[in-house]
C-alpha cells in the first residue's frame, strides 16, 4: 500500500470539522506502522471568527498526545512552505527529493526554514563551553544542511558521491573557516558571555554556508569556488552584523521562534565560462 512505501506519513485533519473518530483510528493505524507522521489541520482559513488555527491545532495536539500540530492551509499556501515541508524533511530526509520534483514553487522558502534550523543546531553546539567538543557537530550539521539543500533541488542525498561531494562543497564555501573554528574555540575561554560569542560564530558560519549552498544550487551549480567563497565571508559578516548578542540568548535560552533572515540586496550569480 502506499503507506508501507512512505518514507513519512502527514495525517491531514479538516479544521471545518475538528478531530474525528475516524481521525483518531486513522492515527492510531498509522502509530503501528513504527513510520515518522506528521499531523497537519487544514483549511484553517475556512475558520470563522479569524481564527488562525493555531488554538485548534493545540487542542487536536493534546487530544493525540502529539508535540505539536501544523496549522496549514492547502488554498492559500499557509504554512506549507514555512513549517510542514520542513517537517516533513525533517522526519525523512529522503522526502526533500520528492518534494523538490513535485513542489518546484515552495522549494526556496523551504530552503530558508532548513537553513535556519540547521543555523540554531550550530548555535547550541557552539554555546557547548567545553573547546573542541562541538566540532564535529557543527561539521555534520553543515554537511547535512548541503545534503537537504541539494536533495530540494533534484541531486540524490543517499550516495557516497553525494556525501564527498557535500563535504567538498562546504570546504570550498568556507575556505576561512578554520580561522573562525579557532575563533570560536579561543571565545570558549572567556570568562562571562564567550559560549554566546563562539555561538553566534557557529551560527552565523551555518547560515552562510546554507545561504551559498541554496545560491549555488539554484543556479545551476554553475557558481565558480572563488565566488562561492566571496558570497560565503558577505553572507557572514551580514549575519553577524545584524544579530545582537541579546538576540543570539533570545534563540538559545529563550526558545524565542523569530526569523534568521536578513535584509540584504540580491546579487546575481555569476557562472563561469567552462
Amino acid at each position: 500500500s502506499g503507506i508501507e512505501e512512505a518514507t513519512v506519513i502527514v495525517l491531514l485533519i479538516d479544521a471545518t470539522k475538528g478531530l474525528q473518530e475516524k481521525d483518531r483510528e486513522l492515527f492510531a493505524a498509522i502509530q503501528k506502522t513504527k513510520k515518522p507522521v506528521i499531523v497537519a489541520v487544514n483549511k484553517v482559513d475556512a475558520l470563522k471568527g479569524g481564527e488562525g488555527g493555531d488554538q485548534l491545532a493545540n487542542e487536536i495536539a493534546v487530544m493525540l498526545g502529539v508535540p505539536g500540530v501544523i496549522p496549514i492551509s492547502a488554498k492559500t499556501g499557509k504554512n506549507v512552505a514555512e513549517e510542514l515541508i520542513p517537517a516533513m524533511i525533517e522526519a525523512s530526509p529522503e522526502a526533500a527529493l520528492v518534494i523538490g520534483r513535485e513542489l518546484p514553487a515552495y522549494r526556496r522558502e523551504a530552503a530558508r526554514r532548513i537553513i535556519r534550523n540547521a543555523t540554531l543546531v550550530s548555535l547550541a553546539a557552539g554555546l557547548e563551553p567545553i573547546p573542541l567538543v562541538d566540532i564535529p557537530i557543527l561539521l555534520g550539521n553543515q554537511i547535512r544542511l548541503v545534503l537537504r539543500l541539494a536533495a530540494l533541488y533534484g541531486e540524490q542525498m543517499d550516495t557516497a558521491d553525494a556525501m564527498k561531494h557535500a563535504r567538498e562543497l562546504v570546504v570550498t564555501v568556507a575556505g576561512g573557516a578554520g580561522l573562525r573554528l579557532l575563533a570560536e574555540q579561543a571565545a570558549k575561554a572567556v570568562p562571562f558571555g564567550g559560549d554566546f560569542i563562539a555561538g553566534a560564530i557557529a551560527g552565523a558560519g551555518t547560515w552562510a554556508i546554507g545561504e551559498v549552498a541554496l545560491e549555488y544550487y539554484e543556479g545551476g551549480k554553475r557558481i565558480s569556488p572563488n565566488r562561492l567563497r566571496e558570497l560565503y565571508t558577505d553572507f557572514y559578516r551580514r549575519f553577524r552584523k545584524q544579530r545582537t548578542s541579546e538576540e543570539w540568548r533570545q534563540y538559545a535560552v529563550e526558545g524565542v521562534d523569530a526569523p534568521l533572515e536578513i535584509d540584504m540586496p540580491k546579487q546575481p550569480a555569476q557562472k563561469t565560462t567552462e
